[in-house]
């Protein structure tokens, strides 16, 4: 089989870093475990959906779940990607960096890549960043985003919109009799934006009632799922009307390397019961990030209508999504966590529907090498 490019890059790095740059493996958990500091892009599932070699742009034939740099002090995920497939070449991209020595470790990662014979002198981009190490690097000569933009719409894929963090106490809540309810936001937003989940979640519940539905939610095993999730994300991306950056690819690790035994993982399938029908109808697949935190990764819910207009009247159906995310909301609360990172977005109409779920700003950065002439 011919080797990509990312192919042939990944083995220059794991020539001439040995023992330091490896491929992601489920072992490498209690070593990132270490690192962690509540950052959405540092996690075993961050690292696998930012590094994945799965995507067209960046395939990568042995290493599908990416590549990792550790040298016991510092910690990083490597991708390699092209920008666009009429691109020539593609360019490193260096995922969440953390340590005492971050930048240095970065830093001369990135020269001493630039003397091996053969490799890409394109620019590298280093993304995930806080506002601090953004910062640090910018004064020691890195460049922002606007210099270089990944992509013409979403110059930082999904970290150009930034509403991600809910609290979970701020949209649900319990009665007396301990069932859930959604509450209206506390926004300075009209009253219709304030009030949207709460619409949403109680048309799919008339949904629900007037078709003689359940929804039922049971833990994501990837034996047991895997072929009714990646059906489920391939459906997602076919909906969609100008799709940005991702691809269904993108998110395949997170389905079939989730781990089985692991309380840091969130991992839940729903389905639609009734009328001797069991249908796939979400997806959602996190980590925790932090004491109080939770991050999702893989948040699908079917939005194609047409396969449930063949068997149920479709009225309300279309909350589907705002209903799932409410019910995620439920568990993950009951899990004792107090937020969800949500994660950022590429377009601004996935932006505001987290800022209707409640989701407030969490800014993470990217930083651009400019490439060697």
């Amino acid at each position: 089989m011919k080797k990509t490019e990312r192919d042939k890059v990944e083995d220059i790095l794991l020539i001439n870093f040995p023992g330091i740059v490896r491929p992601l493996k489920e072992e490498d958990i209690p070593t990132i475990e270490k690192f962690k500091d509540g950052s959405f892009g540092f996690s075993y599932l961050g690292i696998m959906l930012y590094a994945n070699g799965r995507n067209e742009k960046g395939n990568s034939t042995l290493y599908p779940q990416g590549l990792i740099y550790d040298d016991g002090e510092n910690m990083f995920a490597i991708g390699f990607f092209k920008k666009d497939l009429q691109e020539k070449s593609g360019h490193l991209h260096i995922v969440a960096p953390r340590g005492k020595t971050w930048f240095i470790a970065v830093d001369n990662f990135i020269k001493k890549c630039r003397t091996f014979e053969n490799f890409p002198m394109t620019s590298v981009y280093v993304r995930h960043l806080s506002e601090s190490k953004y910062k640090e690097m910018l004064s020691m000569g890195y460049k922002s985003i606007s210099v270089d933009p990944w992509h013409s719409v979403a110059p930082s894929e999904d970290e150009t919109y930034n509403h991600r963090l809910i609290k979970i106490d701020d949209i649900i809540g319990y009665d007396p009799d301990k069932q859930l309810f959604v509450k209206p936001l506390n926004t300075d937003g009209n009253r219709d934006f304030r009030r949207k989940a709460l619409m949403a979640y109680n048309r799919f519940l008339n949904f629900l009632e007037r078709n003689d539905l359940r929804f039922y939610t049971e833990e994501y095993n990837p034996e047991a799922h895997k072929s009714q999730a990646k059906d489920m994300v391939i459906d997602h991306f076919q909906t969609l009307e100008n799709a940005v950056g991702s691809t269904p690819q993108d998110y395949f690790n997170l389905i079939e390397y989730m781990p089985k035994e692991n309380n840091n993982f969130v991992k839940y399938i729903s389905f639609l019961i009734g009328g001797g029908e069991k249908i796939p109808v979400s997806l959602f697949l996190g980590e925790k990030i932090g004491k109080e935190t939770v991050a999702l990764y893989a948040t699908f819910a079917l939005r194609n209508e047409f396969e449930i207009r063949e068997r149920f009247n479709p009225t309300g159906y279309s909350a589907i999504s705002q209903y799932s995310y409410i019910k995620m909301f439920d568990l993950i609360n009951k899990g004792g966590y107090k937020y969800v990172d949500l994660g950022g977005s590429e377009v601004e109409s996935l932006n505001t529907f987290k800022r209707q779920l409640g989701a407030s700003d969490k800014i993470t950065y990217w930083g651009v090498k400019d490439g060697k002439k």
